[in-house]
């Protein structure tokens, strides 16, 4: 309980990171719907956390992205007549753009497609960074980076948003050392004796 408690923690302090991610890129590119995209992140989270098997968990995202593709672009109902012929008439037709290389004439479903496998093979990578090598800094490092760059050279005021993420991240990155430090000294630890040493490092960061 307390290791699922723990990757709990971790999952939700990533959301709210990739949260930061989204804003910037729906306020630039003037794209809506960004609830959608943040339930997406976070039900790949959840997916992940339960360490659902990787066909039902694929199927559900799928799932997800064709109720979202034909939710927000089709002029019809979700389970009408139409979503099938929709679906297939978007895939043939940004196809055939693709292979031609006309790539400024794909379509915005197409593109939000795109834009949602991104995000979920983002998140697949966070999973392993955490679960499996207990280490994120490089996560963090690229986030405060692009944040960093779109506050410099575009209208996004980023400011409160790398206050925001490198406490998030610091917070993180603390908490998987501590994470494998323990594994390291191959001992057994109560709650008690990690938050010793959490608890220092929570106050530090937020010093």
């Amino acid at each position: 309980l307390g290791e699922f408690i723990e990757l709990a923690i971790a999952y939700i302090i990533v959301f709210f990171i990739l949260r930061e991610w989204l804003i910037p890129i729906m306020q630039l590119t003037n794209t809506g719907g960004m609830n959608l995209f943040l339930v997406f992140i976070g039900m790949s989270l959840a997916l992940s956390l339960l360490r659902v098997h990787p066909l039902l968990s694929g199927f559900v995202k799928f799932g997800y992205i064709t109720w979202f593709i034909v939710f927000v672009y089709s002029k019809s109902p979700v389970l009408s007549g139409e979503t099938l012929p929709f679906l297939l008439s978007e895939w043939k037709g940004n196809m055939a753009t693709i292979l031609s290389g006309d790539f400024g004439q794909v379509s915005d479903a197409f593109r939000t497609v795109l834009f949602l496998v991104l995000i979920w093979m983002l998140v697949y990578l966070i999973h392993h960074w955490v679960s499996v090598r207990k280490n994120i800094f490089y996560f963090f490092v690229m986030t405060v980076f692009f944040i960093a760059t779109l506050d410099t050279f575009s209208d996004y005021d980023g400011k409160a948003a790398i206050v925001k993420v490198i406490v998030l991240g610091l917070i993180m990155t603390g908490v998987l050392f501590v994470k494998r430090l323990w594994l390291q000294m191959e001992t057994t630890s109560t709650v008690i004796e990690k938050w010793k040493i959490v608890i220092p490092m929570l106050v530090s960061v937020l010093l």
